[in-house]
């Protein structure tokens, strides 16, 4: 099966590989900014890499690179993106590519008057992009106890190797010829996945189909337990063949009976203490995986707000049961089975596993997140509460922007379309909101003037 993501930041359509997942983690060191979800890497400022000759020359440096990897490159090349193209046409199909071949003639480079150092990109590959793209390849065993209960050893995790040569004369030969991007080139080492069940190979798992991932780091102790006993409902569960999987079905009832804990929500324009706060990051780590396995989705909807838990934005899969489930069928042709674990970095990510076996001719592609229609935050306000105690201070929401984000799928088999998809997120605006423990203020002194007016009055005793 191929899979890919054509992942559109910032006006320029990417390609990244199918077992990453989506998950936002950046690291703002320098001028490098990198996104985990889709292993690019965005060069906000190329000076670093050129030697400057007079400040003149120097304002022609390009500048915002977005490179990225894909897990099937037979030679480094490059692929230009046509912006100006992209932001005016939905029509994904015709979008332009410029294949360029790399110059490895010499250790530096001549372009807009400046001297590319190929020893500072290479110094810069090893230090910065190595370390966060290079993946340990994790093997795992599956099998069943004696209560038939199906126990995984490990977890499936491909491995990922950066080819620093070929990403040193990608990065090279991308500035020299004002590329907007590069595919780096990595070499993926597949993971071993041990069955001991005949059952189970013969329902169809045999391999790592699909990982979905997510970051929820900044929760609060009660999200955190929340989330890990939301994501523990789902380990070890067998989605049959052609069965349309309900997340709220198998999560069952949501109260303290069941481990979860009071943690605040927002429920309209209020916050209010509910069981189960934070298992949409349940929901939308299962909604990823589904998504990047090219499964149908039959039910899904975003947040109210765009949320940084779930970013990218368009990503998430919010459910609040029995009104808002996340359903998806599947079309897989096999059973697929559910591994869920926390890991990661400071053990603050989701992972859900899905093993089955990949389909012969299936090629899933994914284009997002396109964003539209920007709307500024609201208006910043205060309420208090008279039942809190007198000068606390609840931040209830920041200020966040409201726009429009569209994923765009397209599912093949044998090269004949099974569905085409756009998934599409409204978010709405919301301003910093305040709670402060105590009266209001402005209707204290209210009521102080009334006294006021009230003890100025006459009264006549009769």
């Amino acid at each position: 099966m191929s899979i890919k993501n054509y992942i559109y930041i910032g006006g320029v359509v990417m390609l990244a590989s199918m077992h990453l997942t989506f998950a936002e983690v950046s690291d703002y060191s320098g001028s490098l900014r990198l996104k985990y979800e889709y292993q690019h890497l965005v060069i906000q400022n190329v000076d670093i890499f050129v030697d400057k000759k007079t400040e003149k020359e120097m304002k022609n440096t390009i500048k915002n690179y977005s490179f990225c990897f894909a897990d099937d490159i037979d030679e480094s090349v490059i692929e230009y993106k046509n912006k100006k193209f992209i932001s005016q046409n939905n029509n994904l199909n015709n979008i332009e590519k410029l294949n360029v071949l790399i110059d490895n003639s010499g250790e530096e480079n001549n372009t807009n008057n400046n001297i590319i150092n190929k020893q500072k990109i290479r110094k810069y590959v090893i230090k910065k992009i190595v370390p966060f793209l290079n993946q340990e390849k994790s093997d795992v065993i599956i099998s069943k106890n004696e209560e038939q209960k199906i126990i995984f050893d490990g977890y499936g995790q491909a491995g990922i190797l950066v080819n620093i040569d070929s990403t040193v004369n990608l990065i090279a030969s991308a500035i020299e010829n004002n590329i907007s991007y590069v595919n780096i080139d990595v070499e993926k080492i597949e993971p071993i996945i041990t069955v001991n069940d005949d059952e189970l190979k013969k329902l169809g798992i045999l391999e790592l189909v699909s990982v979905g991932r997510s970051d929820f780091t900044g929760s609060s102790y009660k999200r955190v337990i929340n989330i890990t006993n939301g994501a523990s409902k789902f380990n070890g569960y067998l989605i049959p063949n052609n069965y349309t999987f309900s997340f709220n079905e198998q999560l069952g009832d949501i109260d303290g009976t069941t481990g979860y804990v009071s943690e605040l929500v927002i429920l309209g324009s209020k916050v209010v203490p509910e069981y189960g706060g934070g298992l949409c990051q349940v929901s939308s780590t299962a909604y990823r995986g589904s998504m990047l396995a090219g499964m149908e989705i039959v039910e899904r909807h975003n947040h109210s707000y765009a949320i940084s838990y779930y970013a990218p934005h368009g990503s998430d899969a919010t459910i609040y049961s029995p009104i808002k489930d996340f359903k998806f069928k599947n079309t897989s042709g096999n059973a697929l089975l559910l591994q869920t674990r926390r890991g990661g970095r400071n053990n603050n990510e989701l992972f859900f596993h899905y093993y089955g076996t990949k389909p012969i001719g299936r090629d899933v592609k994914i284009f997002g997140p396109f964003t539209s229609n920007y709307r500024g935050a609201l208006a910043s306000k205060i309420t208090y509460d008279s039942s809190r105690p007198a000068g606390s201070v609840q931040v209830v929401s920041h200020s966040v922007a409201g726009f429009t984000s569209q994923f765009y799928r397209t599912v093949q088999q044998d090269n004949k379309d099974l569905y085409k998809d756009i998934f599409k997120s409204i978010y709405q605006s919301r301003g910093h909101w305040i709670i402060r423990g105590g009266e209001d203020p402005v209707v204290a002194a209210k009521k102080e003037e009334e006294e006021k007016k009230l003890a100025l009055e006459p009264s006549f005793v009769e």
